[in-house]
C-alpha cells in the first residue's frame, strides 16, 4: 500500500511540531544540568522556564550522586568539570538510565577528542559554546525529550 510520498520538514515545521508537544503536556520534564561555571548553569536553567524542573549541578561528584538519587528525563553535561570528566558521567548515566537523552555542552567540539568520546559513550547530541538562542535550546532539547517518549522511556 503506497501512503504517498514523504516530505520533509521544514525547520519551521519541525519547531511548531515540539512547541504544540510543549503546550499539550501539563507535566514537568525532569533536567539535570551540571556544568562548573554557574553563571551558565543558571543562565541554561532560567532558559528552560516552564514545563522543565531542573536540578543543578556544579561537579562531576555532585552529579553522579543526583543521578543515584533520582531518575530524569533529560541531563546536560559540560564535558570539562573540575572533578570527573563528562565522558565519565555518560558512561555511569548510560549504566543505570540508558534510555535518557544527554546533551553536552562543550567549546571545543569540532576539534576534541573526547567530543568523540562523549559521542561514543551515549551523548544524544554535543551543543558548541556559545549556546543557540533560548527558542532554538528549548526546540533541541524538545525534540530529545519527544524522542524518548517515543521509545518509551
Amino acid at each position: 500500500m503506497n501512503k504517498g510520498p514523504k516530505t520533509k520538514q521544514s525547520f519551521q515545521e519541525q519547531l511548531e511540531r515540539i512547541r504544540e508537544a510543549f503546550a499539550s503536556h501539563t507535566f514537568e520534564k525532569e533536567v539535570l544540568l551540571i556544568d562548573d561555571n554557574k553563571s551558565l548553569a543558571h543562565l541554561l536553567q532560567a532558559t528552560l522556564g516552564g514545563g522543565f524542573r531542573s536540578e543543578l549541578c556544579f561537579t562531576g561528584r555532585e552529579a553522579l550522586q543526583k543521578i543515584e538519587e533520582r531518575k530524569f528525563d533529560l541531563i546536560i553535561v559540560d564535558l570539562h568539570l573540575p572533578d570527573i570528566s563528562g565522558v565519565s558521567i555518560i558512561q555511569h548515566v548510560k549504566k543505570s538510565q540508558p534510555l535518557v537523552p544527554i546533551l553536552v555542552i562543550t567549546g571545543d567540539a569540532t576539534t576534541s577528542t573526547l567530543a568523540q568520546e562523549a559521542l561514543n559513550a551515549g551523548a544524544s547530541l554535543i551543543l558548541t559554546k556559545p549556546l543557540p538562542c533560548a527558542t532554538e535550546f528549548r526546540a533541541i532539547l524538545g525534540k530529545y525529550l519527544l524522542l524518548n517518549e517515543e521509545k518509551g522511556a
